[in-house]
């Protein structure tokens, strides 16, 4: 059959701290030959003292792979939780400069990444102000939106269904759920 290519990233955390977030160091890896054998780890952000003062460790991350089979990491950057970018054009080989997409506080979950028909990224990401939006298309992000007041939203799930609409649940801060949908 045909050759899968897994893409896989991962956080080391800080064990020993009593803060609640601890992330320490972000890496990635892939394999090209069905999981067989796993390219060298790439890290991707690392903080080098986990007494992060005023800062927020780095954490979250999540991956997505586009259908020119370029990699996408987003992650919660060291500064206050700003979601961060970065890309590969050559399937995980070499990388972007990392680029702040986000720039919001909050420490909510993953922020999700889905695919349109379209090539486009979609990224929704929960802050202390609630969900927020972007699009990447050519190398470019669009204006940040915002899709929910609903205050600290947490731990978002996000479908892309016929190519063009996005389906989003996530759970607010006491416990409901909410679900938002809207054509692409």
């Amino acid at each position: 059959g045909p050759q899968i290519v897994y893409h896989v990233v991962w956080m080391l955390e800080e064990f020993n701290s009593e803060r609640p977030y601890f992330g320490r160091a972000l890496f990635y890896t892939h394999s090209r030959d069905n999981g067989f054998t796993w390219s060298e780890p790439y890290l991707v952000d690392s903080v080098e003292n986990p007494d992060y003062g005023d800062k927020s460790p780095i954490e979250w991350i999540n991956i997505a792979v586009d259908h020119m089979g370029w990699v996408h990491l987003i992650w919660d950057g060291i500064n206050y939780g700003f979601r961060q970018h970065q890309w590969s054009r050559d399937g995980g080989q070499t990388w972007s400069n990392p680029e702040v997409v986000v720039p919001h506080i909050g420490y909510n979950g993953w922020s999700v990444l889905g695919v349109d028909q379209e090539n486009g990224l979609n990224l929704v990401t929960a802050t202390i102000d609630g969900l927020k939006y972007t699009r990447w298309s050519n190398g470019v992000w669009s204006q940040l939106s915002s899709l929910s007041q609903i205050g600290d939203p947490h731990f978002i799930a996000l479908a892309v269904n016929l190519g063009n609409e996005l389906f989003l649940v996530y759970q607010s801060h006491g416990g409901g759920q909410a679900l938002y949908g809207e054509p692409g």
